[in-house]
């Protein structure tokens, strides 16, 4: 059997975020389940109809699903909590935000309670660049592996086999997808503008979103020569 070496080959790529994805969650406290089924309908349509007069579409806008149900912690007290999600995934991250800051809360209204849960976004990234990720890290392996051979006064032969390692990733830090350091000095910059639409009242007009890092490595064994 000829002698051979392994070595593990590293590159990275970047993922841009292409949509916000955000839950907005209705609840209603109600004496029983019609009166709770009632005004949380009337609060949901007006909640829809803010939404599309300021130019969401039906394709951005989405219904979550329902619940009804009697809080564990007030099973002493009468009453029903009625719940609702409205989802929202969209390219247009200004007026996503724009939109919900004009929204009705609701706060002169014990019974209801109007929240926004921002989700993980959608990424995206160039094929071509992931393509070239994929081919720095085969030539990084190369290079480990050459310099090892050559210190050993060997020389690299052909590759005999090589493994993709699971792509780990750096989140980008965004709401819904946290930054935990699993690589550290590894830094998040901001990608491009994903808001068109021209609405500048709201920030997220005037920057990027937070890009994620995506590592790719393969371990590729060679042949010793």
């Amino acid at each position: 059997m000829s002698d051979f070496i392994v070595v593990t080959g590293e590159s990275q790529y970047q993922e841009n975020p292409v949509k916000v994805v955000l839950n907005i969650d209705v609840s209603v406290r109600a004496a029983n389940e019609d009166v709770a089924s009632q005004d949380m309908q009337s609060i949901v349509h007006h909640l829809l109809d803010h939404l599309f007069e300021a130019g969401l579409t039906k394709e951005e806008v989405t219904f979550g699903g329902r619940e009804t149900l009697a809080p564990w912690w007030k099973r002493d007290k009468p009453g029903l909590l009625s719940r609702n999600r409205i989802t929202i995934q969209s390219k247009r991250r200004a007026l996503v935000y724009e939109t919900l800051e004009k929204m009705e809360r609701y706060k002169n209204d014990k019974r209801v309670l109007v929240e926004v849960d921002e989700r993980q976004p959608v990424f995206v990234a160039d094929p071509q660049r992931i393509q070239q990720a994929m081919e720095e890290a085969c030539a990084n392996a190369f290079h480990k592996a050459s310099i090892l051979a050559e210190a050993c006064k060997r020389k690299v032969g052909e590759a005999i086999f090589i493994k993709e390692i699971f792509r780990g990733v750096r989140g980008s830090g965004s709401y819904g997808e946290y930054d935990y350091g699993d690589y550290p000095g590894m830094a998040v910059a901001a990608g491009p503008i994903a808001s068109p639409g021209g609405y500048q009242g709201d920030p997220a007009a005037r920057i990027g979103g937070n890009q994620r890092v995506v590592y790719v490595k393969y371990r590729i064994k060679y042949q010793l020569i």
